[in-house]
């Protein structure tokens, strides 16, 4: 996307109104016609900033949601291996037996 200058509308509105007082018509609609689409294409401009910003910050989101379950699903899996870590201690029998049980 090229950035414009703000004021690019308006430097054609003075065109407009250049060729109003020049006092040609077909060049005074080329020029409002011209003013008019740099005002749409502006405003399309904006509209597309935004919905890209907003599509960012939902990726984001899931990103984060990704993150929180995997770690979740990390955690039970440590869990699991711990208990059963103890359990084959317990199993085994020897001085500490009873304390991993």
């Amino acid at each position: 996307m090229s950035e414009e200058a703000p004021t690019e509308h308006f430097e054609q509105a003075e065109h407009a109104e250049h060729a109003a007082h020049v006092g040609t018509p077909f060049l005074l609609t080329v020029s409002v016609t011209i003013a008019i689409l740099a005002v749409i294409a502006a405003s399309v401009g904006s509209l597309e900033t935004i919905e890209t910003a907003a599509t960012l910050t939902e990726q984001n989101a899931a990103s984060l949601l990704q993150n929180k379950t995997s770690d979740q699903w990390a955690f039970f899996q440590a869990k699991s291996i711990k208990k059963n870590a103890y359990d084959l201690a317990a199993r085994q029998g020897g001085p500490l037996s009873e304390d991993f049980a």
